[in-house]
């Protein structure tokens, strides 16, 4: 942990000098440091982004610059709620037009199967340090990220941010679905010590498959009219 903490503050130490010359703290981004206190991108754009924030400190009385503390006292947990309820509900807007959530929704129903079919081993292995430690910083970091993404789409909720979520997502799942780990499966007494393994290899075959499959007619025809419909208008 040490050699992590000094890894990155090393890595980091010019940038972070940098901001505390200009800005006057060693952490500082609009984004978090202001915009995502707000309501909405034009109260942004009419607050500190109309005072300066990106050359420096924003030239604006304290009791005006937003804060996390100020955000919270003025509003209610409902308002909160709601706002984060409308910001995942545009990144899942996000997901359907490209088409990507149905490879989310696969590996789901697939990962759901295999631990209902053998849910004694990973109720009997989950508590064990190799595993509760991975799958507790897994659920940890995309579910923290996926909220802080939804309380941000209020001010911007672009691709990049569930696209970001997409990618470590769709790896976890697949290895959960790689015949190494499908093998290691004891399954359900219907199978016989002979065909246990080739049960978890035929399901990792079955499923590289089908995503191949949907991958390729979601780029032949899915991502072809995306395209010409992006470049409509020039």
């Amino acid at each position: 942990l040490v050699l992590l903490i000094v890894s990155f503050l090393t890595v980091l130490s010019p940038y972070l000098l940098n901001s505390k010359e200009i800005y006057g703290r060693y952490f500082y981004n609009v984004n978090s440091t202001f915009y995502m206190w707000y309501d909405s991108w034009e109260e942004a754009k009419a607050g500190t982004a109309a005072h300066g924030d990106r050359t420096g400190w924003p030239n604006m009385p304290d009791d005006q610059i937003p804060s996390m503390r100020k955000y919270l006292e003025i509003h209610s947990i409902e308002e909160i709620y709601l706002r984060i309820r409308k910001g995942l509900s545009d990144h899942r807007t996000k997901l359907h037009y490209y088409s990507i959530h149905k490879y989310l929704e696969g590996y789901f129903v697939f990962i759901l199967l295999i631990v209902a079919m053998n849910w004694r081993w990973f109720w009997s292995n989950l508590p064990m340090p190799d595993k509760v430690i991975p799958t507790v910083f897994a659920v940890g970091c995309l579910s923290s990220y996926a909220l802080l993404y939804a309380f941000y789409a209020a001010i911007n909720s672009g691709s990049r941010f569930s696209l970001t979520l997409f990618l470590p997502t769709v790896f976890i799942c697949s290895l959960l679905s790689s015949r190494p780990f499908l093998n290691s499966l004891p399954w359900p007494g219907i199978f016989t010590e002979q065909y246990r393994k080739m049960v978890g290899t035929v399901l990792s075959w079955l499923v590289m498959a089908t995503v191949t499959a949907w991958l390729a007619y979601t780029i032949v025809f899915r991502y072809t009219v995306a395209v010409k419909e992006f470049y409509k208008g020039f």
